[in-house]
């Protein structure tokens, strides 16, 4: 939280019941802590809203489809990428591509990689927001 500190929103409560200083010394440390600075991969200095389960993608995977989108002209800075859960018959991994726009069309493949995954690209995530 940016220019509160924390004698403020002590003081704030110090007149308060007990109720809010004890929901206060539950929610202090998140106001107050500093906000990763940068967009990217999941870290301790970044933030980010493009890796659905973040915990399933490589950043080798994350490279080779952010080359591949460009390939085909799609703009990195409007989607998002879903990796699911290999295939538990073959192992094959789906990564799906989620394009912010007010159209919404059909999930289309746009490549099938030599790995035998498949990345298939959906416009109208957000759709409604728009």
């Amino acid at each position: 939280m940016l220019g509160v500190s924390l004698a403020f929103l002590q003081s704030l409560v110090q007149n308060s019941s007990e109720k809010a200083r004890g929901l206060l010394g539950k929610c202090i440390e998140p106001m107050l802590s500093p906000k990763p600075s940068f967009l990217g991969f999941p870290g301790n200095n970044t933030q980010s809203g493009y890796y659905i389960r973040s915990d399933l993608i490589t950043r080798e995977e994350i490279k080779d489809i952010d080359q591949l989108l460009k390939d085909f002209h799609i703009v990195l800075e409007n989607t998002r990428i879903l990796k699911n859960r290999p295939d538990p018959t073959t192992g094959i991994v789906e990564y799906k591509v989620l394009q912010a726009s007010t159209e919404e069309t059909d999930t289309k493949i746009i490549r099938n990689l030599e790995s035998g995954s498949t990345v298939r690209v959906s416009k109208g995530d957000y759709a409604e927001s728009l």
